[in-house]
């Protein structure tokens, strides 16, 4: 996990200011680092993690919701859009070849808080911190062994993600029928089938 001049427990510290989404002059200020040290580890941040595929470019991104859109699924675009306008309109130093690297960076963000909620910030240190350590130092190009051992630690997280996301529903819907079995031990024996519903005369 090597960069310029910086030990391994400042590089920690970067990644989890990163993961936090503390603003590279904030987190240098803070660590009484020069601003284009973070700055710069930031950029490495983002790259390697669009390297990866843990993050997806923004045409990418959008393909992939019109897609789900396509097959009976939706999604509004315009909350994401509103977020993207007002979070790189914060940022210092964008460019036209770092727009795609923020762009990406600030979708993840966006779409992963609304799964993993307060847990982001934690989660995403953790991930970042697995996948250097899979494809090796950020200031060194990825072998193709390294990213394929990254990629398959992404997709094996998402169907483990997946999994007790559907184990969670069911255990819901569960409880949810437990406790109206408490609060109405009948309620089962009152929904009627259509053709009771077709038979019954109409009241009076």
């Amino acid at each position: 996990m090597a960069a310029t001049k910086l030990s391994e427990f400042q590089i920690k510290r970067v990644i989890r200011h990163y993961a936090e989404g503390v603003q590279p002059a904030a987190a240098a200020r803070q660590m009484r680092l020069s601003y284009p040290t973070v700055r710069g580890l930031y950029d490495l941040i983002r790259k390697r993690m669009l390297r990866l595929t843990l993050y997806r470019t923004y045409e990418a991104h959008f393909a992939l919701m019109e897609d789900v859109d396509e097959h009976g699924g939706y999604w509004d675009e315009r909350p994401l859009l509103d977020y993207l306008k007002t979070e790189l309109g914060r940022r210092r130093g964008v460019t036209p070849e770092t727009l795609p690297f923020h762009q990406a960076e600030l979708i993840y963000r966006f779409e992963d808080r609304q799964r993993v909620g307060e847990h982001f910030a934690q989660s995403h240190y953790t991930e970042i911190l697995a996948l250097i350590r899979l494809s090796g130092p950020l200031n060194r190009p990825v072998e193709a062994a390294d990213a394929r051992a990254a990629v398959s630690f992404i997709v094996a997280r998402e169907l483990d993600r997946l999994e007790r996301t559907e184990r969670e529903v069911v255990t819901s819907v569960e409880r949810m029928f437990a406790q109206w079995d408490i609060e109405d031990p009948g309620w089962r024996d009152d929904e009627p089938d259509d053709g009771d519903m077709a038979d019954r005369p109409e009241e009076e």
